[in-house]
């Protein structure tokens, strides 16, 4: 993607945010680290450091049903229903509809190599589109010198 079409899906983001803010949110603290991220990018990425479960979701902005995907890993989560159950909430308190989550697996990310790799399953919601999440890492800024690999196999 180049970086004109990054920074028009971003500002159409920041605009979906603000509209939702003003409709839903009426404490600004509640969701302060996932505002951080959404509005990082279209496709938010939130990926704590070390190997843990992960979920692919996607999820409509108020009534525009502009769809928006998330990949999501939370440290310490044991079943990636946990991961989710942390995101959720807050994805519907910006004025998020329609969530769903699209299946799940593993991530590690490896902040000392540069290297995230994506892979497994999820017992609960199937597999991921592991193909999908790499993408979606890719386009973070952050993660742009990262090697980024996906593969089915294991758990």
């Amino acid at each position: 993607m180049r970086l004109k079409e990054y920074l028009l899906q971003q500002s159409i983001l920041q605009k979906d945010l603000a509209e939702a803010s003003s409709k839903t949110m009426s404490n600004e603290s509640a969701a302060t680290d996932i505002n951080q991220e959404v509005s990082s990018s279209a496709a938010f990425v939130s990926i704590d450091e070390g190997t843990h479960k992960y979920v692919l979701i996607s999820a409509a902005i108020n009534t525009s049903q502009r769809r928006h995907t998330c990949v999501v890993s939370r440290r310490g989560a044991h079943y990636h229903r946990n991961v989710a159950e942390f995101y959720i909430p807050k994805l519907q308190q910006m004025g998020y509809t329609s969530i769903e989550i699209q299946g799940g697996g593993r991530i590690t990310r490896d902040d000392r190599n540069q290297i995230i790799q994506v892979f497994g399953y999820s017992y609960g919601f199937g597999q991921a589109n592991h193909k999908e999440a790499t993408q979606i890492i890719q386009r973070d800024p952050r993660y742009q010198r990262y090697k980024v690999i996906w593969s089915n196999d294991g758990y």
